[in-house]
């Protein structure tokens, strides 16, 4: 497993900020689809080098079938080109069930591993159609002419569809199974001449007779060739119909391909050479495969935990637009070579367009782990394995309790501000082989989890551990969720909170690439209006703020809005229950009551100095209660304050409030009335971790006070 990179340069009839937001999004709501058979998405990174330029990073295999092909190696055999196709076919079928139209189906993008004569497809690129929002927002074309169907032949302002993908799939099987490329028989224009002729010769029915006649006549040496395809004929003439109505679905011919195999004698060939272990496995087998593993394999990461890879990646300091650049991929050029003869508008760029053009084929480009594994292999060998089972009981706390810890000592770690810590790879590492553990147990291992929560969450399992801490039991392990309720709720109808989610939501974290995104703005509303719609008491009610608290959950579970729902209701229940209603004056009044009895318990000075100036809460607590602090911090900070919050009860923000007070006290000692209201308008940068830890001190103080 590896990653790699490739770069897509937006239009310039919008601005990049647009065309890159936009795509940012779009990338975001596909980035958690798992599929043995696809490179998974992983990050949109802004390019700083290239105007309107993006650089997708996904899981990437060295090996291509067109590499293998060209190398003068063997070419497959007839059951093992059945193999790779099917799983094609398989991953062509998940995308349409999840209603994304790949139009990038090609030769190239066909990446494997072969071992004893096993193979393991993965389809890469069956994204960028959807990201690019079908072609219309980046200059290069994402379909290669020679997959392309009689329909967006003939009519270039033809979208492609799902049948387009069908007919994509029909040459490349032609390719698979003959070992011949189209790109090595016909140029881009011959191509594109020689499909219009195939066209209007057949008229209706399949193409592949006279496709294949116009193959032979360019290249005789086809034909030796050409037999090669009888085993998956019928198949790819089903594909190749000129009318896309005539065409099979991908579930079909998911049945087509089990059919062409079951005649080849049903032999499977497309188990993983790596199978994972099952529980029959023999302890001989289980040390053989260990020490077989090589690259990251031996650190116990799978397909399924490439995020975390990833996160690794970059925690060693690479930049993905650095390392293109040093390759040559990006040509660094003075930016003043490339200004404009006139600017016009919105940022309409006339003049020197030749400067500004930026020519990039849709190739992938490597990214080298050699510094990850350099740090990974630092890390000692008996570090890599733990079990749950095995635990270090340390007594601690009160009377007989005792508290479960499986983390080593930690040394300098402990003391380490969080920020440092999520920096640290050795650390996030060990991080979170532990918390996957937990979550893959979860729940019966939720008391462990909860301990080990006290000490800080890995930033990538973040979602599941809240999810974990609100009682709400995500799919963690497959990626599957299962919202069939969640989409029933109607979310279409008009809702007299509407026009306030409108001027709302455009504004709530927007300094957040996600947040500022189209498709984000959409998931936000369908996230709030399912809460308001779904909640069964009727004085429930929209209240600003509720924007802000529901981001947080939004980025989390950005492709589980059931799950991002769920964990919101809980969140509201728990820690803000009454705050949303029509009338919450009482709730509000009490609430606050209750926080200047915390804060002349813990503070009885600065207490009395703000009811000396006749500063009451009402003037500047209300919004940190109503959102939980997350109207007035930025996300990064609020994430690190709700790790701790979640482990607390309803008190505990009155506690984070006071701790904000003390935290700003030198200066609230001292000020007068005025002074105080600009003082709270504009709160300066505040050190959450300190913050955190007052609040838990003195929350525990208030615990055992006779109060």
């Amino acid at each position: 497993m590896k990653f790699g990179a490739v770069i897509l340069v937006g239009n310039e009839v919008r601005t990049d900020n647009a065309i890159s937001t936009s795509m940012l999004g779009r990338l975001a709501s596909i980035a958690s689809i798992s599929h043995d058979n696809l490179c998974r998405y992983l990050e949109l990174i802004k390019c700083q080098t290239i105007p309107n330029g993006v650089i997708i990073v996904s899981e990437h295999y060295s090996a291509q079938y067109c590499r293998v092909q060209n190398s003068g190696m063997p070419k497959f055999e007839p059951r093992m080109c059945v193999s790779v196709a099917t799983q094609i076919a398989s991953a062509i079928d998940f995308c349409h069930r999840n209603s994304i139209v790949i139009g990038s189906l090609s030769i190239e993008n066909i990446l494997f591993r072969v071992s004893n004569e096993q193979v393991k497809v993965k389809l890469s690129h069956f994204g960028l159609y959807y990201i690019s929002e079908g072609n219309e927002a980046i200059k290069e074309a994402i379909c290669l002419p020679w997959y392309l169907s009689p329909e967006c032949v003939l009519n270039a302002e033809e979208k492609l569809s799902y049948c387009s993908d069908i007919w994509s799939f029909g040459i490349l099987l032609i390719e698979l199974f003959t070992g011949w490329q189209l790109a090595q028989i016909w140029s881009r224009k011959q191509v594109m001449s020689v499909l219009r002729s195939v066209v209007f010769k057949t008229k209706h029915g399949s193409c592949l007779e006279n496709l294949l006649d116009s193959v032979e006549i360019s290249c005789p040496a086809f034909k030796s060739s050409s037999h090669c395809l009888q085993n998956a004929r019928f198949v790819s003439e089903k594909c190749l119909q000129i009318a896309p109505m005539d065409r099979p679905n991908s579930t079909d011919l998911l049945q087509l391909l089990d059919e062409a195999n079951q005649q080849d004698g049903g032999h499977d060939a497309c188990e993983c050479p790596c199978a994972e272990a099952s529980i029959d496995e023999s302890i001989d087998s289980i040390k053989k495969r260990i020490l077989g593993e090589e690259g990251l394999a031996k650190f116990g990461f799978t397909t399924k935990t490439v995020n975390e890879v990833f996160f690794l990646w970059k925690l060693c300091g690479s930049s993905v637009e650095s390392i293109l650049i040093r390759n040559g991929i990006i040509q660094n050029r003075p930016p003043v070579l490339a200004f404009p003869r006139l600017l016009v508008d919105d940022f309409r760029l006339y003049g020197n367009e030749k400067a500004r053009k930026v020519n990039l084929a849709l190739n992938v480009a490597e990214l080298p782990l050699n510094n990850l594994l350099e740090r990974l292999n630092s890390i000692p060998r008996d570090e890599l394995y733990l079990s749950l089972d095995w635990i270090k009981i340390r007594g601690c706390g009160q009377g007989n309790e005792s508290k479960a810890s499986l983390s080593p000592p930690l040394g300098a770690d402990s003391v380490q501000s969080l920020v440092v810590k999520e920096r640290d790879i050795n650390y996030q590492f060990k991080r979170m082989r532990l918390f996957r553990r937990f979550l893959s147990a979860f729940p019966y291992k939720s008391d462990l989890l909860r301990h080990e929560c006290q000490k800080d969450i890995p930033p990538v399992y973040r979602g599941a551990v809240w999810a974990s801490l609100l009682d709400v039991f995500p799919a963690f392990d497959d990626g599957v969720f299962h919202h069939e309720d969640f989409c029933q709720i109607d979310t279409f109808s008009e809702h007299p909170s509407d026009r306030q989610l409108q001027v709302d939501i455009p504004r709530c974290h927007q300094y957040d690439e996600l947040m500022s995104s189209p498709m984000a703005h959409y998931r936000m509303k369908l996230l709030i209006k399912t809460l308001l719609v779904s909640r069964k008491d009727d004085d429930f009610v929209y209240w600003q703020g509720l924007d802000s608290l529901s981001a947080p959950f939004l980025i989390l579970h950005f492709n589980d809005l059931s799950t991002a729902f769920r964990c919101l209701n809980a969140f509201i229940e728990r820690y803000l229950h009454g705050f949303f209603l029509q009338d919450n004056s009482t709730v509000i009044r009490n609430y606050l009551a209750e926080f200047m009895r915390v804060l002349e318990f813990v503070d009885p000075e600065l207490f009395s100095h703000l009811i000396s100036l006749d500063f009451h809460p009402e003037l500047f607590a209300i919004p940190w209660f109503l959102t939980c602090f997350a109207h007035v911090l930025p996300l990064h900070k609020l994430f690190h304050l709700w790790d701790s919050l979640l482990l607390a009860d309803s008190q505990f923000p009155l506690f984070i409030g006071v701790a904000i007070l003390i935290q700003l006290r030198p200066r609230l000692i001292s000020v007068n009335f005025n002074e105080a209201i600009l003082l709270f308008s504009d709160l300066p940068d505040l050190p959450i971790d300190e913050i955190v830890q007052v609040a838990k001190m003195h929350y525990g103080n208030w615990l055992v006070s006779p109060m």
